[in-house]
């Protein structure tokens, strides 16, 4: 099993939000609508999408990145195999 999700830095969620909201066609959680909350998938097929408040901008560095979640005892593999593919 794992979790993926994307991760958005952002200085301001609400200015975004209804962006990625719209490509992608994803909706608020149940029970969660803030600016800063969640969007998932109403297929449930694809990963969550939530963000990540930035206190300054930081042009130098990539603003969305992947969380991959795996259980404790598959990490080293899975780290040996990103490794191993470059």
């Amino acid at each position: 099993m794992q979790v993926l999700e994307i991760a958005i830095d952002a200085l301001e969620a609400g200015a975004i939000r209804p962006f990625w909201s719209a490509v992608l066609g994803y909706v608020d959680e149940p029970g969660r609508s803030g600016t800063w909350d969640a969007l998932i998938d109403p297929l449930g097929q694809g990963p969550a999408v939530w963000f990540q408040r930035m206190d300054e901008p930081r042009p130098q560095r990539n603003r969305i990145h992947l969380d991959v979640s795996v259980p404790h005892e598959e990490v080293a593999a899975r780290i040996s195999a990103a490794l191993a593919a470059g």
